[in-house]
């Protein structure tokens, strides 16, 4: 027998409970704590957060979790009494030696661990997630402090303290203070090039990533868009995009994230609009003032014109395991590979660093992309064809649910990085159901572009 259990998901130890819509699941009779952690990890979360590090409480008001071993036999049975998962957030800020300067531009970023975690494991997961940007670092080289002003007064944490009530925010995020001798690793090093005990004078100078000429894309005739209000669905995109990049660059704070969604044009028009997008800026762009184009030099605007444009298709075996369920490390796995097969294509072996073997099997697939984004510069990502990746033998509500779960475990923890910017293009009958059941942390939303024929 199977029961249903209705659950809040919260992030960090400081969100307030009630802010986060009730979720269901459906577990086996008798379940315990480690049950539900398991399956709101399968269906709701990254493919880099681990079942284990989950904190299960019995409804909105108690302050201490429920034991590993306890049974939810009489929690969470209505949605007005839920269970609260609360999955962990350690937030962090890299700095230069001063202290103050943030390393590589990196603005505040979190890692999933637990108050009983130690500094230590702080130091190893931030180090494992940047590896692939750092030269000549041990994760032993990283300081780290509980916040600015004990980094201000150099009052660094014991390696052995355990980060209980620290870094629960963005505001108060810890301060890990990278080596003077610390570099960002070019493209063309390999850690075969650069050793430890390397001299200086041999190492090869950093070298900036050099895209080749895209091709133009051909639409209509004469090279021509052909919509209705073309204008209205780039300041469109323009917006969802712009409220993402300000989530990211406040740490996450403020309404939804926003999903892009281009579904509902037959035939020619969504693929080519993603191309277009930043073409159609840059001409935008052109039009401002020398004033105007000084006041937005490296803010969103400027980030978004300097975007390269990178289209990826999927089918269901990137996406769906063999019961087909949406698998999140297969599709985190997928999305690199496709990514690395991008730039292959297109440069052969000279692919950038982030996309190195060796520096993937290090990172999880934010760390590869926003280590990619900082290597090559910003990158705007058109998954094509969407309804391909759920062409499954399946009811068009459980497909909607999968593609929620793409969007919820893949898509969401990429929109912290203010580098990547993403439009889902594609027609599938199920997306007309994506309006059912929101998710209180994202929400879909469509561009209003119609495509329309030329007059002779």
């Amino acid at each position: 027998m199977e029961r249903t259990k209705y659950f809040r998901l919260v992030e960090g130890a400081t969100r307030p409970r009630r802010h986060s819509l009730v979720r269901d699941l459906v577990v086996p009779a008798g379940a315990g704590v480690v049950a539900i952690r398991k399956a709101v990890c399968k269906s709701s979360l990254p493919p880099e957060i681990h079942d284990w590090a989950l904190k299960v409480f019995a409804n909105d008001e108690v302050k201490s979790p429920l034991d590993e071993g306890a049974s939810l036999d009489g929690y969470g049975e209505t949605a007005d009494d839920p269970l609260v998962v609360q999955v962990p957030r350690v937030w962090y800020r890299l700095m230069e030696v001063d202290g103050r300067t943030p390393f590589a531009g990196i603005i505040a970023d979190r890692v999933p661990l637990t108050e009983e975690n130690t500094m230590t494991d702080v130091r190893d997961a931030v180090f494992a997630a940047w590896q692939s940007l750092f030269t000549n670092l041990k994760p032993s080289q990283l300081t780290i402090y509980g916040n600015q002003a004990a980094c201000d007064s150099s009052e660094p944490l014991d390696v052995n303290a355990q980060i209980e009530s620290l870094g629960q925010t963005p505001q108060t995020a810890l301060i890990i203070v990278v080596p003077a001798s610390v570099r960002v690793r070019s493209r063309e090093e390999s850690k075969d090039e650069v050793g430890v005990d390397e001299v200086p004078a041999k190492r090869h100078k950093p070298t900036q990533w050099e895209w080749k000429e895209e091709d133009p894309v051909y639409s209509v005739m004469g090279n021509r868009l052909f919509f209705v209000d073309r204008d209205r669905a780039t300041q469109q995109l323009l917006g969802f995009h712009k409220s993402n990049y300000d989530r990211a660059t406040n740490g996450g704070g403020g309404g939804n994230w926003v999903a892009p969604l281009v579904d509902h044009v037959f035939g020619l028009g969504k693929s080519t609009f993603g191309w277009e997008y930043i073409r159609r800026y840059n001409q935008i762009w052109d039009e401002f003032s020398e004033m105007e184009k000084k006041k937005e030099e490296n803010g969103f605007l400027d980030i978004v014109r300097k975007c390269h444009t990178i289209t990826l298709q999927f089918t269901e075996d990137d996406f769906l395991n063999d019961d087909l369920e949406f698998d999140g490390r297969k599709a985190a796995r997928s999305l690199v590979e496709r990514i690395g097969s991008y730039f292959s294509e297109i440069y052969g072996d000279n692919i950038p660093q982030a996309l190195d073997p060796n520096a993937i099997s290090h990172n999880r697939f934010v760390g590869v992309l926003r280590s990619l984004a900082m290597e090559v510069g910003p990158l705007f990502i058109v998954i094509d064809e969407i309804g391909l990746a759920f062409d499954a033998d399946l009811p068009d509500t459980i497909k909607r649910e999968r593609f929620m779960a793409f969007c919820r475990r893949i898509l969401l923890p990429l929109f912290s990085v203010n580098t990547l910017f993403f439009l889902i293009a594609g027609r599938a009958p199920f997306l007309s159901y994506v309006h059912l059941r929101p998710d209180d942390r994202f929400m879909v939303r469509r561009l209003s572009l119609i495509l329309f024929a030329p007059c002779n």
